[in-house]
């Protein structure tokens, strides 16, 4: 690597570290600026509200609250600011890049001003579908349940805050505890996808289920390749997501099955913590305190594996090239 390209390097960290601090920053003087003098003193509104732009931003989900933001339910302001922050941080710095007109570094080139790259396209499409689809699903699956009692404001809202946040940042503003079953199910498929590549979600990535979802339509459309937004997709990065999402089922598999065995809990309360730990998210029906040492200790290997572990096997198939110097003859499986 050349002097040149470390200074490329360096810049683009500079610049990533630049837009977290000015962009965490401005939550936090929003937040306070909303809601400040209601957390008590300067300095506890300063704090409460630096502390939350920096914990949605990284879609980490810790909050100063005992009831998480439940007592900002109806607050659209502070929705606002939650929800755009975390929205923002779980679409990765490429795309955040991208968006603002510099193109991050690939392959040692110089970033350049140029139009929404395809990575950034599919980000964002598949963000935009994916809250859209949470919050009508939360909303149809609980309007007579939890959002029953509610204006209709409130009940988009609630939804649409709920849509958000199954994205791994974990907070919430209704006790996640009295959600019906089927809406469980719902913030647990959101929670497995996740955020995006190169930000502070975890999860499978949405590039990564986009592309499944692609080579899925090009099965059923009959074509030879997998197409998005008028470009063909390698089949080595089609290869890639098939593996991080098989992957990330075995690992929710695994955990729920020894989960079951060490604690006497029905599978519903065991798989939505598992896909919870495995996306990083924070959400829980409640149980996490009662786990026993074994069950604590499965859910800490969930996390660091759903943290580290699909992105470190995408980048290790990624940056490694067999080339085998003989090849066997074709056969035939039968499949599906």
């Amino acid at each position: 690597m050349t002097f040149e390209a470390v200074g490329r390097i360096g810049r683009t960290l500079r610049y990533m570290i630049a837009i977290t601090i000015v962009l965490e920053l401005v939550g936090a003087g929003l937040l306070y600026a909303l809601r400040g003098p209601a957390y008590g003193t300067i300095g506890d509104g300063v704090f409460i509200s630096l502390f939350h732009s920096i914990s949605a931003f990284c879609n980490a989900g810790f909050s100063l609250f005992s009831t998480s933001f439940e007592r900002h339910a109806g607050d659209i302001p502070v929705n606002f600011v939650m929800t755009s922050l975390i929205i923002i941080g779980g679409l990765g710095f490429p795309v955040i890049m991208n968006a603002f007109g510099r193109r991050p570094l690939v392959a040692g080139r110089r970033p350049t001003t140029s139009r929404w790259s395809l990575h950034t396209k599919l980000v964002v499409f598949m963000t935009v579908s994916l809250l859209l689809i949470g919050t009508v699903g939360f909303l149809l699956l609980e309007n007579d349940g939890i959002l029953a009692g509610k204006s209709f404001g409130e009940k988009v809202l609630t939804s649409y805050f709920a849509s958000v946040t199954a994205r791994t940042a974990g907070f919430n503003t209704v006790r996640t505890a009295w959600l019906g079953l089927p809406t469980l199910f719902l913030l647990a498929a959101l929670m497995f996808i996740g955020g995006s590549p190169g930000g502070t979600a975890g999860g499978v990535k949405t590039s990564t289920f986009g592309v499944v979802l692609a080579s899925m339509a090009s099965m059923f459309g009959g074509k030879g390749r997998v197409e998005l937004f008028k470009r063909r997709i390698p089949d080595r990065i089609v290869r890639e997501a098939l593996v991080v999402v098989a992957m990330g089922i075995m690992v929710v598999s695994a955990g729920t099955f020894v989960l079951v065995i060490f604690e006497d809990l029905t599978l519903r309360q065991v798989l939505f913590e598992v896909v919870s730990a495995f996306g990083t998210v924070g959400l829980s029906t409640g149980i996490t305190p009662g786990l026993s040492v074994a069950g604590k200790l499965t859910l800490m290997i969930i996390m660091l594996t759903g943290r580290i572990g699909p992105l470190t096997l995408a980048l290790a198939i990624g940056q490694r090239d067999v080339r085998s110097r003989y090849d066997y003859p074709e056969g035939r499986v039968v499949v599906g």
